[in-house]
């Protein structure tokens, strides 16, 4: 960075006025398609379907048992935001019998999506979930069939094919709000189901038809300006927006132009919120 840029921009803070700008937060809704998606089952626990064109839940005519895994990346969602909703829409393209109830669970533990095929999928290969294990060779599931957080996320009577819902409930929203603030946390959810012969096919991505996670949320507020976060802007701000502009890097706070860039279309509209205009 030329000294000429330090000078312009010392300058302009000898005429600041402790003003900033502050960006609108308004609710923001982002749909995400399952990034990995697998099926465990209880009577062939050394087995992984994570490429089958569909996945499976519930429970078959015969009493064994299929739990559903899905993983979303959440990414899109600005840390700090808050969550207000969330709801999982699942795409059903066959129903045992009359269908069932189906809950849906917080898994608690890391799981490997894996890629074997069939519709009690085949013989796991190592990292991949299987009834037993979360990791195959690697990671034994505390309880068969995958393991999760106690809270009740979101239950759905299925009975028809098409589209089928998990409604947002507290439960469901507070999952989703600690896995963005925290993204290592986040190992997705499980479906499942306790009705006898429930057994239902759900759209897997690797057959196009992949479930979605809908969450709404109201990004953090952002001081335009604040380049150092002390809740002002004054002459603080000078080098930590100089040391964004060095390091390349995105921080909303130095996206004075709201390019979603910080590059040096960002310097007047710095300089302006520096002069309390």
């Amino acid at each position: 960075m030329k000294l000429s840029l330090q000078l312009l921009l010392f300058a302009a803070a000898m005429i600041t006025a402790q003003l900033g700008v502050t960006s609108n937060a308004h609710a923001q809704q982002i749909s995400v398609t399952a990034s990995a998606d697998t099926t465990v089952y209880s009577n062939a626990v050394n087995n992984n379907g994570g490429g089958h064109s569909f996945g499976i839940a519930g429970i078959a005519n015969n009493g064994n048992r299929r739990n559903m895994l899905l993983l979303f990346d959440l990414s899109g969602i600005t840390p700090g935001a808050t969550v207000s909703s969330a709801r999982l829409d699942t795409n059903i393209s066959q129903i045992g019998n009359a269908g069932g109830n189906f809950e849906l669970y917080q898994i608690d533990t890391a799981w490997g999506e894996g890629n074997k095929t069939g519709n009690q999928g085949s013989a796991a290969t190592a990292g991949e979930a299987t009834w037993n294990e979360a990791a195959f060779g690697t990671t034994t599931w505390p309880t068969p069939g995958g393991t999760f957080f106690a809270p009740l996320l979101s239950n759905a009577s299925i009975t028809t094919v098409g589209v089928n819902s998990f409604s947002t409930t507290a439960n469901f929203t507070t999952a989703v709000q600690a896995m963005v603030d925290d993204p290592a946390q986040n190992f997705g959810f499980l479906i499942s189901s306790q009705s006898p012969n429930s057994a239902i096919r759900i759209g897997s991505r690797e057959g196009g038809a992949a479930a979605t996670l809908v969450v709404d949320f109201t990004p953090a507020t952002v001081i335009k300006g604040d380049v150092d976060m002390d809740g002002d802007v004054d002459f603080s701000d000078i080098p930590a927006f100089i040391a964004v502009l060095q390091a390349g890097t995105f921080v909303a706070e130095a996206d004075c132009d709201c390019s979603t860039v910080v590059d040096f279309g960002d310097i007047p509209a710095f300089i302006a919120i520096l002069q309390g205009q």
